[in-house]
């Protein structure tokens, strides 16, 4: 039911149009070494500070390149508001770029799209500055953000620095269950590459005993 409510949302914000009113989506994100707080009163991996700019936000929606909502903990939002990760955005709609790019930073251009998005959703609709947040194991990459609003819609401009506000912010880049605790991706790459060099020589050397 959450789904399907999100996915029609989401239709009609972009057929609302998708062009900045001043509302921001500020990335406060910890992996990308922002400050994590949210208004939940603890440091999470992912944060994202929405100021409505007195208008009516009904929704928000971040790219994002895992589908598994059972991989997203410690979810952080306005009472009344609802979490879910959906699928079906229109093409071009909700571009992503595979650097994660520092915060102040441009970002390269974005190519493709993100697979799925993650939604939070009302009613009640929200006036005033407001955080959400949640933690995640994978690590981050630059990805769209799209607000709905009464009357209009918001998107992120990457034109901007990323994280500032007008600009794209931050989402997990890959499922966290394909992850080992406590590497990067690039981490994994290694160890992978030490592994396959030392079966090497482990061959090499019996067949020298041999």
């Amino acid at each position: 039911m959450v789904r399907k409510m999100l996915l029609a949302m989401f239709a009609i914000s972009m057929l609302i149009g998708s062009q900045l009113q001043g509302q921001t989506v500020k990335c406060t994100c910890a992996e990308v070494g922002g400050s994590g707080i949210s208004d939940c009163e603890r440091v999470l991996r992912y944060t994202y500070e929405v100021d409505p700019q007195g208008s009516q936000v009904v929704l928000l929606i971040i790219g994002t390149e895992d589908g598994n909502e059972d991989n997203y903990h410690n979810v952080c939002m306005p009472d009344g508001w609802q979490f879910d990760i959906t699928t079906g955005a229109e093409p071009g709609s909700m571009p992503h770029s595979w650097n994660k790019t520092p915060h102040g930073d441009a970002s390269p251009t974005p190519g493709d799209d993100c697979p799925f998005q993650i939604g939070f959703a009302g009613p009640p609709l929200l006036t005033t500055p407001f955080t959400f947040g949640f933690d995640h194991a994978g690590e981050a990459h630059t990805v769209t953000w799209v607000l709905a609003v009464a009357g209009g819609g918001a998107s992120a401009d990457w034109d901007q620095p990323v994280g500032m506000g007008e600009g794209p912010v931050h989402a997990p880049a890959e499922a966290a269950e394909w992850r080992l605790p406590g590497l990067t991706t690039w981490g994994v790459i290694a160890l992978i590459m030490l592994l396959l060099l030392a079966g090497g020589y482990a061959v090499r050397r019996k067949r020298a005993t041999s």
